[in-house]
């Protein structure tokens, strides 16, 4: 399966429970003037970014929220670098979802 192919297939199994979700592409690239232009959320942020819908308890009862969650896509013998696994790290500190999902799991 091509990386294309399996980033696919994990957007859909997102989708497909219930996660909204998008393509969080990070890097830079030079504009027709030769200036740099970055783009993405930040260095190490992941390959998908998104929401999950989670209904709370307490005084909050029956009411949804939302989730952050990131998910970095890896193809098989991929491995996370330093600064995505800090990324994810964070988003689980504040109560986010973020994981690395392997081609084959």
């Amino acid at each position: 399966m091509s990386e294309t192919e399996f980033m696919k297939a994990v957007r859909t199994q997102l989708s497909d429970d219930g996660i909204l979700n998008f393509r969080n592409n990070v890097g830079k690239l030079q504009d027709i003037t030769g200036r740099w232009v970055t783009f993405g959320l930040c260095i190490g942020s992941s390959d998908i970014i998104g929401i999950r819908p989670i209904i709370v308890t307490g005084d909050m009862v029956g009411r949804t929220i939302g989730q952050f969650v990131a998910v970095e896509v890896k193809s098989k013998g991929e491995k996370p670098t330093a600064a995505q696994m800090l990324f994810l790290q964070r988003v689980n500190m504040c109560g986010g979802l973020g994981y690395v999902k392997e081609e084959g799991e």
